[in-house]
């Protein structure tokens, strides 16, 4: 199944003609508290439904866990990009966007 690099949002409900495609299969999950559910996010298509908030916290909780494959930091480093992609006008971009959360951000990502 390939990601839709070209789609153009026409307006519209274009998040549920999406879901409501058949050729991208989406199938629901029902997680009750406690529940857990992993997948690949970068690989599939996937959608979650809003959902109401729960009346004892009024809050839910998300975690989210995001895989740097060995070999693949450089990626991960904006101050590589330019390079790496071959995209001289990422330099201006990564150095306007130095800011200290960025710095801290890529400390982070080479620890």
């Amino acid at each position: 199944m390939r990601w839709p690099e070209a789609f153009a949002q026409r307006g519209g409900d274009w998040a549920g003609r999406i879901v409501n495609d058949p050729q991208y299969r989406f199938r629901p999950y029902l997680l009750e508290p406690g529940d857990a559910l992993i997948f690949s996010g970068s690989s599939q298509w996937h959608h979650r439904e809003s959902m109401a908030a729960p009346k004892k916290t009024g809050f839910a909780t998300l975690l989210f866990f995001h895989f740097i494959p060995a070999g693949m930091r450089e990626l991960v480093s904006p101050d590589q990009w330019a390079r790496v992609f071959g995209v001289p006008a990422l330099t201006a971009v990564v150095e306007e966007a130095g800011s200290a959360a960025s710095a801290q951000f890529v400390a982070r990502v080479r620890s």
